[in-house]
């Protein structure tokens, strides 16, 4: 066999792969490349997208929004303030106590309620307990200018609590009241004190304690 044979029979098998090689690239050429797939920034693998989002929501709290402030008992003679009461203050809505010349509200009191009557005068809030600290029973109302026991049938003056026909007034003092643009906020044991020494005929409302200035004298204050 002559040299030029055997060059002969490489060249074959080497043109073979050379053309196997070019179908195989061209195969590859006319491949598109796979979709790339964007995942979430900060989601590895998107899998865990739905607990994320859960847990940025905040827990589920009562909206204040909502809180109408007025009682189902309200009818054409009275508002009733609905009040917020915590383990200290008592709340009124400001604008419910200004549906009309003067608003009624309850607070807890030794197992019960305590009813309560307040009013505007200029720009000073007014609040006296319903009970008469004549005859002791929870049936002082509101008439125009004037309270009046249901029971007993005497009367006082709502912004000085003297009484009429010498009968007993109502204790000397005032219950703190502190007005918000939106809001009338009370200290919830002035009230109950307030109530039990009206309700005992006493002379002062707040034994030991210095008396406030009348809230008429600040009406104009700010």
């Amino acid at each position: 066999m002559t040299i030029r044979h055997l060059l002969l029979l490489l060249a074959i098998p080497l043109l073979a792969i050379t053309a196997g090689c070019s179908e195989i690239m061209g195969l590859i050429e006319q491949s598109p490349p796979p979709p790339v797939v964007e995942e979430p920034a900060g989601v590895p693998g998107g899998e865990e997208n739905e607990e994320n989002e859960e847990d940025t929501i905040s827990p589920a709290t009562p909206d204040e929004s909502e809180f109408t402030g007025i009682s189902e008992r309200t009818n054409s003679k009275h508002v009733w303030a609905e009040p917020l009461v915590d383990d200290t203050t008592v709340t009124i809505l400001r604008s419910v106590a200004q549906m009309s010349d003067h608003v009624y509200f309850e607070i807890p009191y030794d197992g019960g309620t305590a009813r309560f009557i307040g009013h505007f005068v200029d720009r000073a809030f007014l609040v006296r307990a319903a009970v008469c600290p004549h005859c002791r029973e929870e049936s002082v109302q509101w008439r125009p200018d004037i309270l009046i026991c249901d029971s007993c049938d005497t009367r006082f003056d709502p912004v000085t609590g003297i009484a009429k026909d010498e009968a007993r007034d109502y204790p000397v003092g005032w219950i703190m009241t502190s007005l918000f643009s939106e809001r009338i906020v009370m200290v919830l044991d002035d009230l109950q004190v307030a109530y039990q020494r009206t309700a005992s005929g006493e002379e002062r409302l707040f034994e030991g304690r210095r008396d406030l200035p009348s809230p008429l004298q600040c009406a104009g204050c700010r």
